[in-house]
């Protein structure tokens, strides 16, 4: 970074745009865009068999993976977790095609408060989010952290095929597609509000 200091620097600067994913801009896919699981690990199971997929279990039967004959992979549009029967094995599988390079994910707005739930930080235990500590809590210290490090480390959006294809949890503006900043992901996993406040005090967002 250059401090520039004065209005004729200013004048001559040249500003060139990156994009912050590095490789992912020219990746083209093809990809199997899977929206919100929230775990239903069966019905995840059940999807990608249809799409072709070969499921990968450990010894104990849990799917750990998944992987397209053909080289497609699967792309995660954030909440994975909450309000369903099994949320650690939605994780479990989602984390393993990931770590494999079977599949991508962008964060939802339900998997970074499960990160600072596992963190320790103060939230609400609402929408479905007592069910899936519930559940993690029948999981060894190993695998929390490890679902702790993964949601803490998703990002915002993916900008993929040259920007043809833009994918985030709640949509997100032209103006702030391949950017990081604290307002890009809270735009990416909660959508623009309006301005207003509902009855119960929760801001309105634009569908």
């Amino acid at each position: 970074m250059r401090l520039l200091s004065s209005a004729g620097e200013v004048e001559r600067a040249v500003i060139n745009y990156e994009h912050d994913h590095g490789g992912w801009w020219a990746d083209a896919g093809p990809f199997d865009v899977i929206g919100d699981v929230h775990g239903c690990r069966a019905e995840l199971e059940e999807l990608l068999g249809e799409l072709g997929y070969d499921l990968a279990r450990d010894e104990q039967g849990r799917a750990v993976d998944a992987e397209h004959p053909a080289g497609r992979r699967a792309l995660f549009v954030g909440d994975l977790v909450d309000r369903g029967p099994d949320s650690p094995g939605v994780l479990r599988l989602v984390m393993g095609m990931v770590a494999a390079d079977h599949a991508l994910c962008v964060s939802g707005n339900h998997e970074n408060k499960l990160a600072r739930a596992l963190g320790g930080r103060n939230v609400q235990i609402t929408h479905g989010l007592g069910r899936t500590l519930a559940q993690l809590e029948a999981e060894d210290d190993a695998f929390r952290r490890r679902v702790q490090d993964f949601c803490s480390g998703l990002v915002s959006h993916y900008v993929l095929d040259g920007g043809a294809l833009v994918v985030a949890h709640a949509g997100l503006k032209e103006s702030l597609q391949g950017r990081s900043s604290a307002r890009v992901r809270a735009f990416a996993l909660y959508g623009e509000t309006t301005g207003e406040t509902d009855e119960f005090g929760l801001p309105v967002r634009y569908p």
